[in-house]
């Protein structure tokens, strides 16, 4: 039996809102007075039934109710000492997961209520990862999500640019149905013209393969979730087998994405020849970590060590913050 602790591992897909601890949830909550019975709408909140209002989102029956827990960690994000002190904490806490690199992904837009700028915001989760990094010794990098039902995805691309400095990737997310990535070609075209090759999508989550198919279109090396490219044609999957999918078991259980856990095509990838790596999506409104995602897979589908050494291996020729020396570097982690 593999003892996924010990394994050295990558996450490419975690979100800065959707990861946070669930007694800095309540702590930001309280000093920046956020109403929180009106928003979970339990009348006496407690941090109790605050960390099991947001953890629910872990059985709850859509995609939708799911990204409806967001309001809370969104409403307490909007100051940059909040912002450092959660990028700061998710790389503690990917440290504690023996991930020795990641990239956290956030929507600036998100976090402007109180008059925060997107530069500003920016400017804090970059700082908040590197004092993790400083402390950890894990390296991070950070990617910025245009929300697909804002339209401003050409706002957050030029932001990308900007802030090369501290910003290695570009994702579209949000809902998927009615807002497709064809909507956002302008985006994607400014980062193609720049040269800008940190582009992932989330894609085939709540949509079929064509979005996944569409995604590609427009550029995306990376795709978040994807499991809709199961039910993709074999020329699909073939085009796929140069670009990496970002499997989230335990996410795509909790919005109903897969039936259950051991209907999750992320076999299914491997076995295809497609480079996959398995991430969290959201630590604390799916009650998981990247140990407990790799014990799934090991319980689930048999991998072994060999097997997540080779996964993650792979998945470094796709990260987007690291240079060329420094994967071929890390690569030599996930040898046996």
């Amino acid at each position: 039996m593999v003892d996924v602790t010990a394994l050295k591992k990558l996450e490419f897909h975690d979100h800065l809102d959707g990861s946070m601890r669930p007694q800095t949830v309540w702590e930001l909550a309280l000093r920046a007075d956020v109403p929180l019975a009106a928003l979970t709408g339990c009348k006496n909140p407690t941090p109790e039934s605050l960390e099991k209002w947001l953890r629910e989102a872990a059985v709850s029956a859509s995609l939708p109710e799911f990204l409806s827990r967001f309001s809370v960690t969104c409403a307490v994000l909007q100051s940059e000492e909040a912002l450092f002190r959660a990028a700061r904490e998710a790389v503690e806490d990917w440290a504690a997961d023996n991930i020795v690199y990641g990239e956290l992904r956030f929507a600036p837009e998100n976090h402007g209520i109180g008059g925060l700028s997107p530069e500003a915001a920016v400017g804090a989760v970059a700082a908040g990862l590197k004092a993790g990094t400083e402390a950890t010794g894990t390296e991070a990098g950070l990617i910025l999500c245009a929300m697909r039902q804002y339209g401003r995805s050409k706002e957050i691309a030029r932001l990308c640019l900007k802030r090369q400095d501290s910003v290695c990737g570009f994702d579209l997310a949000g809902p998927e149905y009615g807002f497709p990535a064809s909507a956002h070609a302008e985006a994607f075209a400014l980062l193609a013209a720049a040269g800008f090759e940190g582009i992932t999508c989330h894609a085939g989550e709540d949509d079929g393969a064509a979005a996944v198919e569409a995604a590609l279109e427009e550029g995306a090396r990376r795709i978040g979730h994807g499991v809709a490219a199961a039910a993709a044609t074999a020329p699909l999957r073939r085009r796929l087998q140069s670009h990496l999918i970002e499997c989230c078991i335990t996410s795509n259980e909790a919005t109903r994405a897969v039936p259950d856990a051991s209907h999750h095509p992320v076999d299914f990838f491997r076995k295809e020849g497609i480079p996959v790596l398995l991430c969290c999506d959201d630590r604390l409104m799916c009650a998981t970590d990247l140990n407990r995602e790799y014990r799934r897979a090991a319980d689930l589908f048999g991998w072994t060590e060999t097997d997540f050494n080779a996964m993650n291996r792979r998945a470094l020729d796709f990260a987007f913050g690291l240079s060329a020396e420094k994967k071929e570097s890390l690569k030599k982690l996930f040898t046996p």
